[in-house]
Parts: structure tokens; sequence; C-alpha cells
């Protein structure tokens, strides 16, 4: 091996890392291949000087620029738990600053600003969410080469409401089915037509 890599020039390794800003998974899917998203946030604040933003201009940077930055890794993949509790946890702290009385429910935050909130994204709402565009295009765009793809080799032409995540499926494929779950009391089929809508949120 060692002969090997230096005639090629490269090393040997068994951390694939990152490819194309996404992490190439294998195994157990674990909180530490994710730390990079929590690193680019912290990275973010750093550069602000908080005491210098009053309330309104923190939520206005919490909702364009520190919600966004993991939009890339949500749309394809399910977050540990731990990732989007830590999300949520930077973006409270940076609203509230040093303070440590928050003066409103962070369930208020985040809730639409037609609704009395501040539109602030839960992390796992926005995973969600985005994720369901994919369960979209399984089902109003079947002609795609991604969903012929992953219909083909999953779904055997059954629906993607009735599909269990089979052993070996990957880790998107298996996101998009988690995310189905949730969203699947939003749809519903409209009899003559055929087709179907997909409803999100209270």
């Amino acid at each position: 091996m060692e002969r090997l890599e230096f005639i090629l020039g490269f090393t040997h390794t068994y951390r694939i890392d990152r490819y194309l800003g996404f992490p190439i998974l294998i195994g157990s899917i674990q909180k530490p291949y994710f730390s990079f998203i929590i690193d680019k946030i912290q990275g973010k604040l750093a550069g602000w000087n908080q005491k210098l933003l009053n309330r309104a201009g923190r939520v206005t940077l919490a909702n364009s620029v520190i919600s966004a930055i993991p939009t890339y890794v949500m749309h394809n993949c399910w977050r540990p738990e731990g990732i989007c509790d830590q999300i949520d946890q930077t973006v409270r702290g940076f609203i509230w600053g040093s303070s440590t009385s928050h003066w409103v429910p962070w369930e208020t935050i985040t809730q639409s600003r037609a609704r009395g909130g501040l539109g602030v994204r839960k992390a796992r709402e926005a995973n969600i969410s985005l994720l369901g565009k994919h369960i979209w295009e399984v089902i109003h765009n079947p002609d795609k080469l991604w969903v012929k793809l992953m219909t083909n080799k999953y779904l055997n032409h059954n629906s993607i409401f009735q599909s269990m995540s089979p052993r070996g499926a990957t880790f998107t494929w298996s996101s998009i089915l988690k995310a189905t779950n949730f969203l699947k009391d939003g749809f519903f089929i409209r009899i003559g037509r055929g087709d179907v809508s997909l409803w999100y949120g209270k």
C-alpha cells in the first residue's frame, strides 16, 4: 500500500470527509459528521459585534444568514437531533445576547409573523420542509433521472407513503422517507384527477 501511495502520489485514508461541501456518510450517522455546520455558524458570528446590533437586527441576521448556512446540507440529509438542537440554541443565544431572561418563548418566536411570531425557522422543521421537495418530485416528476433511479431501486412501483427504508438504502433515500413520515398527513388525493397536493404546517 505504501509503495502504491508513493507511485500514485496520494495517501490512504479511512475518512472520506466531504465532496462538494456534502459529507460522505459511511456506516452509522454520527453528530461529528455535521460539526462543520456549527463551525461555519460560529465563524460567521465571530465577525459580528453583537453589542452594536439591536434585537430587530439580530433577528434579521438570524433569519437571513445563520438559518441559511445549513440549507445546502438540509436538502439531502436528515440531520442528527443534536445538530438541530445546537443550531437552535445558537440562534436563540444570538437573538437574546447575554441576557439570561428570554422575554418570549421559543415556540412563539418560531411562529410566522402572521401568527404573532418573528419567523425564525426551527432547524428540524426547515430540514423536513426541504426534504419534502424531494417527495414532491417523486410524486409529480417521475420522469426525472434521479427519481427513476430511486423509485426503481427502492419503491418497486409502490407508493412512497407505503415504503419502508430497506437495508442498505442510501442515506439520502432514508432521509426522504423520514421526512415522509412527518409530511404524509398533509397529502391528499383529489379523486377524479389523480394528482396529489401537499399542505405543511398547522
